[in-house]
């Protein structure tokens, strides 16, 4: 993004993963296939809600995918200031999986783990063996080449739809006069986003259901200020 000549404050990007899902619980794929949440998701929103419903939010946005739009709704009833519109954004979506969508996900997963030599665990204990040895990248094409229905995004699809989305917020909430926004979005989406705009301080951690990552714009550069923090929901 070029730098933004309506920003007349440093902005904070608060970015919420969604709560925990009822698909997440069963080990469904779920991209663009929406899942509603669990009953532990909503109750992972609203904490989340409390433990930052002093921040006064200048703008707020979601994924345009209901799981995502209802953690927002959630965290922003908490809120005790003036609260902004929430608006829904198609780039902040999660990736699309294709025809993986709303299956077993260890039909997505095993083949680009027997590509690595390594079994698929459905616990994730050597999640992080596995993308120690790939990249965002190779995943997504991966799974876009598997697809047998041939409808699931590579990665430059992602990179675009992410830029855009992202560009849209960082410049709506500018033209605002810059400060906090809340953005509520997915797992697989929100690193993107990490990768894209910080690729030299982001190392790959985790962003759990409900976890915190802040993201600082000012003066056009980009930093880090906290990524995958769940303080609040562990409390």
């Amino acid at each position: 993004m070029e730098k933004s000549e309506c920003q007349n404050e440093p902005i904070f990007l608060y970015i919420v993963r969604h709560g925990k899902t009822v698909s997440n619980l069963e080990a469904k794929v779920h991209g663009w296939t929406d899942s509603p949440l669990s009953e532990l998701g909503i109750s992972q929103a609203k904490k989340v809600g409390e433990g930052i419903k002093d921040i006064v939010f200048n703008t707020a946005y979601s994924s345009d995918i209901k799981r995502a739009a209802d953690t927002a709704g959630f965290i922003l009833s908490a809120n005790k200031n003036e609260k902004p519109v929430l608006q829904e954004v198609f780039g902040l979506r999660e990736w699309n999986y294709g025809g993986y969508e709303g299956i077993d996900e260890v039909n997505m997963w095993v083949p680009l783990f027997e590509e690595k030599n390594m079994e698929f665990r459905l616990d994730r204990s050597n999640w992080e063996e596995f993308t120690a040895l790939t990249t965002d990248r190779e995943i997504a094409d991966s799974i876009a080449r598997n697809d047998p229905a041939k409808t699931a995004e590579n990665y430059d699809d992602i990179l675009k739809r992410a830029k855009e989305g992202v560009d849209f917020l960082i410049k709506d909430t500018a033209e605002k006069g810059g400060g906090n926004a809340l953005v509520v979005s997915h797992g697989n989406i929100i690193p993107t986003i990490l990768h894209l705009y910080i690729p030299d301080e982001y190392n790959g951690e985790t962003v759990p259901n409900c976890s915190l990552t802040i993201l600082k714009i000012e003066n056009g550069k980009f930093s880090l200020e906290k990524v995958g923090d769940t303080s609040f929901i562990d409390n």
